[in-house]
């Protein structure tokens, strides 16, 4: 494959090869304008591609594929395989903070994809990285895995508390922004006894009004409130007892907040007016990132959060609703406000948790949270599964990822309650049932994969995770670590691939399996007769 890259930068233009482990290094001179980097894919053997702002893999050759990324939003590479799920070509760069343009057009005449990257170079300082370029037969996740590992080498693992591994109740999808102390004080003791030891109280939290989220409901509003960050006394009249009960139970307490959705009705959005972008959707505006004094209230005022409440982390939430731009880039305004926030709250509580979310998942700015939670996926045990394999492949072993709570039906089947459950412990699992509807069986199902999960935490902290996809489809998605293999199998035409090596397998298929010299378990944990796993259950070697 020809990989010579034409490089233009201003009135500067170039071509370069990569070297023999695909690299080529660019730089780039402050105040310089555009970077372009333009190479050919011959379309030879290729029948789709992944990139981070793919939900999953396509399995279709569009004409124009197109993303952009900043520090918050996504990161700048593509990975282009064949059938067999092999790469063919997976291309990235190393600069995660500037904006970036990525486009793939199709050329019928060459019969390749004209790959383009596009850099806004910042206008006070130089940059320099490397375009990485692999053409290694292997699975094409293995290729992203390696530009990850190459990406390990540039920016710091963070230092992660092991309460960011800990299971995690969410008040989400119980109540939404109906949250009220009253309402916590029943549920935490609940959550706490089935083994939830960290409590996340997402929005609701700063404004009185009771909202639940319906279909046909008008959402133009919902954020009007949001962007003081004060505790609303309505709903949490004893603040101080409140987090001492909760902490009382051995969980630890985090709040939800976001640092760039400023609601319309805000005292921050009248001062700062000048400062804030026009009304966009929900009922909030953006920073322009063009007022000092504007960011640094913000973050005194996300800081006073931590100060004043004593709790014990913050879900960070919605910093990719700043889109990036080539013309208005803000990868470096970002990637600076959020080091300035996140240094400051770590002299606050230096074992601070940080939930950032999957949309500005990736090692540039990894560094600054200790958990990673899969997008929202309500009611979708299925994509919560693919989402949190992305994650793992996105961050590489080691990181927390966080499952988007699971919640169900309050008649739902128990064999799919157990599915929402082995697929949140593919990271560390997160709960927002309300307790009132919940049946004994479904709870007994959760306490069951809770405590699968403690069982095989120092599996799940330290092993190599792999995905497997067939197109567009995730087949299984396993983690290894010298002492068991677990593999959370969905397309049961997959078991003879993982029926070897796997010391444990997680059935989400809808089949029954069966393995030689194997015992089998069903949605309670109990052990089943009969030598089948039904959908929902546990197969595990003898041997083990």
């Amino acid at each position: 494959m020809n990989t010579e890259v034409m490089i233009k930068n201003g009135a500067a233009q170039y071509s370069a090869v990569p070297d023999e482990k695909g690299i080529i290094p660019v730089k780039a001179a402050k105040g310089s304008g555009l970077l372009t980097m333009q190479m050919e894919v011959p379309i030879l053997d290729i029948n789709g591609y992944w990139h981070p702002d793919c939900r999953w893999p396509s399995a279709k050759l569009n004409f124009n594929i197109n993303f952009k990324s900043a520090f918050n939003r996504f990161w700048p590479m593509i990975s282009f395989f064949a059938m067999s799920g092999h790469n063919r070509c997976t291309v990235g760069i190393t600069d995660l903070i500037d904006d970036c343009d990525v486009r793939a057009e199709l050329d019928q005449t060459s019969r390749s994809y004209v790959l383009t990257f596009t850099v806004a170079v910042p206008e006070n300082e130089d940059i320099s990285f490397e375009l990485c370029i692999d053409t290694s037969d292997v699975v094409w996740t293995e290729a992203v895995s390696g530009l990850v590992a190459k990406l390990a080498e540039i920016y710091p693992m963070p230092q992660i508390p092991d309460a960011a591994w800990d299971p995690v109740y969410c008040t989400w999808y119980a109540t939404h922004a109906a949250v009220t102390q009253a309402w916590i004080d029943e549920a935490a003791p609940k959550a706490a006894e089935l083994g939830m030891k960290t409590l996340i109280v997402d929005d609701g939290w700063s404004f009185p009004e009771m909202r639940r989220v319906k279909a046909g409901m008008a959402v133009n509003n919902w954020y009007k409130d949001i962007g003081d960050w004060e505790l609303c006394k309505e709903k949490f009249p004893d603040f101080s007892a409140h987090l001492a009960r909760i902490h009382h139970l051995g969980m630890k307490y985090m709040l939800w907040l976001t640092p760039f959705l400023i609601g319309i009705d805000s005292k921050f959005a009248a001062k700062y007016a000048e400062s804030i972008t026009d009304i966009i959707a929900a009922g909030f505006r953006l920073p322009k990132f063009n007022n000092a004094e504007a960011a640094e209230e913000m973050i005194s005022k996300i800081v006073n959060v931590m100060k004043e409440y004593g709790i014990d982390g913050l879900k960070v939430d919605f910093i990719d609703k700043v889109c990036p731009s080539l013309t208005e880039p803000c990868g470096r305004k970002i990637y600076n406000f959020m080091n300035e926030m996140i240094g400051r709250l770590r002299e606050v509580k230096p074992d601070i948790l940080i939930e950032f979310r999957e949309v500005y998942c990736h090692r540039a700015i990894a560094y600054l949270g200790t958990q990673y939670r899969a997008a929202d996926v309500p009611l979708d045990w299925m994509d919560n599964l693919r989402r949190l394999s992305k994650i793992h492949m996105e961050l590489g072993s080691g990181f927390p990822a966080h499952s988007d709570p699971v919640f169900w039906h309050k008649d739902e089947l128990n064999e799919n309650i157990s599915r929402h459950m082995m697929a949140a412990i593919a990271g560390v699992p997160m709960v927002s049932i309300d307790f009132e509807e919940q049946r004994p069986e479904a709870l007994a199902i959760v306490r069951h994969w809770l405590k699968f999960y403690r069982q095989h935490l120092d599996t799940f902290r330290s092993g190599k995770w792999q995905g497997r996809y067939f197109g567009e489809n995730l087949c299984y998605l396993k983690v290894s670590s010298e002492e068991e293999c677990i593999v959370f199998l969905i397309d049961d035409a997959r078991f003879f691939e993982v029926a070897e090596t796997a010391d444990i397998i997680l059935n989400l298929s809808p089949s029954p399996l069966q393995l030689d010299n194997a015992e089998y378990f069903d949605c309670f944990g109990e052990v089943i007769e009969e030598a089948a796993s039904p959908g929902g259950a546990l197969v595990r070697k003898k041997s083990l």
